[in-house]
């Protein structure tokens, strides 16, 4: 499964569309209701269909718990098996992601992947990622400042809706006004969002209007600067993301991922979304 490195299959690109903290003229959120998020992806490569994903996101009590699980389908599987489970959780914050724990395990054909993260108040506390590194003495290093002030990738696929101060900016359109800095366990790198268009869309059981971002990835520590595919993801401009409300959770769900890669372009579209919210106990 074509991804920036081999060990970072659906999340490497699930994080491409990430956003969710650092929201620029934005007022307090209120507090996320109890409830749940969940959709279905369609994961294709060069128009060619390559994997599913399944997301589950719920709200409860002021915390939160996502996950995302994948693998391939159909004749891809037979020579490019690949499967992953990603879970993060958390409290929410004013209805920011605030993330405690980080897992990822996957696999591609023979080869095995993990990741665990232990963070508290945006600074990673404990990192075990596997395979390490390669040792190599271009590569920028991950110092202990590089593991501040961030969010996993996963909890940063839950994006809160921007509620501007300037009350005639659309918030949908003021959602795309963010650059999120992510650790996934072996590197970190920002994701910069800039707004495209607010269109109305009809699809994967959402109808009304959502958002297009256009997406830069900022390389920032565990990368080598000459590698030909870092330049290239660096100067990449053809990425973007459509996100829509997710009910009445206050947060942006992806519809649509789109990454030029190398080899080929990779689009992940949703095929189901769901949101239902939990009424508050009668007093």
């Amino acid at each position: 499964m074509p991804t920036v490195e081999v060990r970072k299959p659906f999340i490497a690109w699930a994080s491409v569309a990430a956003a969710g903290l650092l929201a620029t003229a934005a007022t307090p959120i209120p507090q996320t209701p109890d409830g749940e998020i969940t959709a279905k992806y369609r994961i294709s490569f060069v128009g060619i269909d390559l994997a599913r994903a399944n997301l589950a996101a719920k709200f409860q009590h002021g915390l939160y718990t996502v996950r995302v699980g994948y693998k391939t389908t159909g004749v891809v599987k037979l020579f490019a098996a690949a499967s992953g489970d990603v879970l993060a959780s958390g409290s929410l914050d004013a209805g920011k992601p605030s993330p405690n724990s980080f897992t990822q395990t996957a696999k591609e054909n023979s080869k095995d992947s993990k990741v665990n993260l232990v963070i508290s108040d945006g600074t990673i506390t404990s990192a075990e990622a596997t395979p390490p590194l390669s040792a190599d003495p271009n590569r920028v290093p991950v110092d202990d400042a590089a593991k501040k002030n961030i969010i996993d990738p996963l909890s940063a696929l839950l994006m809160p809706i921007a509620r501007p101060k300037d009350p005639g900016k659309d918030p949908l359109a003021a959602s795309c006004d963010r650059t999120v800095p992510i650790f996934d366990g072996w590197s970190r790198f920002d994701i910069k969002l800039s707004l495209k268009e607010v269109k109305a869309v009809d699809k994967a059981g959402f109808k009304g209007q959502a958002v297009i971002c256009a997406v830069r990835w900022v390389p920032v520590a565990g990368h080598i600067p000459d590698r030909k595919g870092t330049k290239f993801m660096a100067d990449n401009k053809n990425i973007d993301v459509m996100l829509a409300p997710a009910g009445q959770s206050g947060f942006l769900v992806p519809l649509h991922i789109g990454v030029q890669t190398m080899r080929g372009h990779i689009d992940i579209d949703a095929m189901e979304l769901s949101a239902k919210t939990t009424p508050p106990p009668a007093e």
